[in-house]
Parts: C-alpha cells; sequence; structure tokens
C-alpha cells in the first residue's frame, strides 16, 4: 500500500511538472499565406510581400545580421519561384493582417 501512495504522489508531482513547463512555454501565432508576391532589400533587412488571397500585406523577413538571414532568405525566394505557401510565425497577439516592417519570424514554413 505504501508503495502504492509514493508511485501516485510521484505522478501527481511529474502531473504538476509537465502543467508548469506547458504553461510557460511561450505562445505564438502562424500566420498563413497563400504565396510571396515580392521580396524587397533594404539597407538593414529584407521584407517579403505576402498574399491572404484578398490582402496583399508587407512583412518584415529577418535582419541581414541575424543568423536565421540566409535560410529565411532562401526559403522566401523558393516560395516566390514556385507558387508556394508560406507560415511566419511571431509572437503570440501578432496582427496577421497588418504591414509590419520591423518585427521578425521565428519560423517560416513553406509547403503545397
Amino acid at each position: 500500500m505504501f508503495i502504492y501512495h509514493k508511485i501516485i504522489s510521484l505522478v501527481i508531482k511529474f502531473a504538476l511538472f509537465v502543467m508548469i513547463v506547458l504553461g510557460t512555454a511561450h505562445a505564438s501565432v502562424d500566420c498563413q499565406y497563400n504565396k510571396v508576391i515580392a521580396i524587397q532589400a533594404q539597407s538593414s533587412n529584407v521584407l517579403i510581400r505576402v498574399s491572404d488571397g484578398v490582402n496583399n500585406i508587407w512583412k518584415s523577413l529577418e535582419l541581414y545580421s541575424s543568423q536565421n538571414f540566409q535560410t529565411f532568405q532562401s526559403l522566401a525566394q523558393q516560395a516566390l519561384a514556385t507558387d508556394m505557401r508560406i507560415i511566419l510565425r511571431f509572437p503570440d497577439g501578432y496582427d496577421c493582417q497588418s504591414n509590419d516592417y520591423s518585427t521578425q519570424p521565428s519560423v517560416v514554413r513553406i509547403f503545397k
């Protein structure tokens, strides 16, 4: 009986630990667009113009100084050349439908 209570106690502690860890994870917003319609190089960063089928929206892709720059730009160029769809991940509460020239995504995903 004692071992049974120990096991239950460990399971409860583990469940609480998981809930705390998941509760402190940063939430994010995946902004999905039908295609990339333009890429613009500027002095400090690269912008992409995306379409959701109704609106055309400018988004900052990445700063040149970022370690993600080449990968993100490569994915954006591929999406532009092949009419692939694109998802940009931003912090929770981000407005996917507005032009934004400064906030960089944490993830870029392309798909058919």
